[in-house]
C-alpha cells in the first residue's frame, strides 16, 4: 500500500488510498466483519456509551465520543428515540430511556451495571 495521505484535520482516521472497508479492518482488527451489520454495531456502541452517561449527552458529544459521522449519530440517536430506548430532554440531551423489555432492562443498566441485567 502507499502512503497514507490524512485528509482534513491531523490525527484523522480517514485515508485517501484506502476504502470504507480496508478503514475499518484497520481501525477494529479484532471484528469478524463477514456478518457484520455496520449500522447495527454502531446503534449497539451508542447505547452503550449512554448507558455510562447518566445525565445524558448531545448529539455533537455523541459524535466527538464516537467518532461515528454526525449524521449518522443522528438518524441512529432518532431511530432510538422512536423505537422507545432514548428519551430527548428539552434542553438538546438524549438519554437511556425507562424501559423494560427483551430480557433487559435498560434504566438498570444506565445507573451504572457494567451489563445489562438478562
Amino acid at each position: 500500500m502507499s502512503a497514507a495521505i490524512s485528509i482534513g484535520i491531523s490525527n484523522s482516521k480517514y485515508r485517501v488510498d484506502e476504502s470504507r472497508t480496508e478503514r475499518a479492518r484497520r481501525l477494529q482488527p479484532e471484528l469478524d466483519r463477514e456478518y457484520i451489520v455496520p449500522v447495527l454495531l454502531k446503534s449497539v456502541q451508542i447505547l452503550e456509551l449512554m448507558g455510562k452517561a447518566p445525565v445524558g449527552l448531545r448529539i455533537e458529544q455523541i459524535h466527538q465520543r464516537t467518532g461515528f459521522a454526525k449524521t449518522t449519530v443522528y438518524r441512529i440517536v432518532r431511530t432510538l428515540v422512536v423505537s422507545g430506548y432514548l428519551v430527548h430532554s428539552g434542553d438538546g440531551t438524549y438519554s437511556i430511556a425507562a424501559r423494560e423489555g427483551l430480557g433487559f432492562n435498560l434504566a438498570f443498566h444506565a445507573e451504572g451495571t457494567s451489563r445489562m441485567s438478562v
